[in-house]
């Protein structure tokens, strides 16, 4: 099993992330959480495909649970699933014009 990441360790990835502490996916507490991340982790990937981008390396160390407390009054502790490190993301989207303004075409990128 991994070792827990600390803090300062997210913080070298994502400095403006504040209140959240972050666990690799393979430290889930229970199956519920576990289901809740990989839904949130597929939605993620269906979103940056929608916006044009295909993530390329989906692995452990790009995808991380979020745990923070809501604000407010008995704050409630939240639990996220997040795929970062874009940097070896492609662009595969193209504009075409047309009577319908969604179309778009997937490109071969390797």
């Amino acid at each position: 099993m991994s070792q827990p990441v600390s803090s300062s360790d997210f913080r070298r990835v994502s400095p403006h992330v504040v209140k959240v502490q972050p666990r690799r996916i393979s430290q889930f507490k229970s199956t519920r959480e576990m289901v809740v991340i990989l839904r949130d982790l597929v939605l993620t990937h269906k979103l940056y495909f929608e916006a044009g981008f295909i993530h390329r390396n989906i692995s452990e160390e790009n995808t991380w649970i979020m745990e923070g407390e809501s604000e407010g009054e008995g704050g409630q502790m939240l639990v996220a699933g997040a795929l970062l490190e874009l940097d070896s993301c492609h662009w595969c989207r193209r504009y075409t014009r047309g009577a319908d303004d969604d179309a778009m075409e997937v490109l071969d990128v390797d």
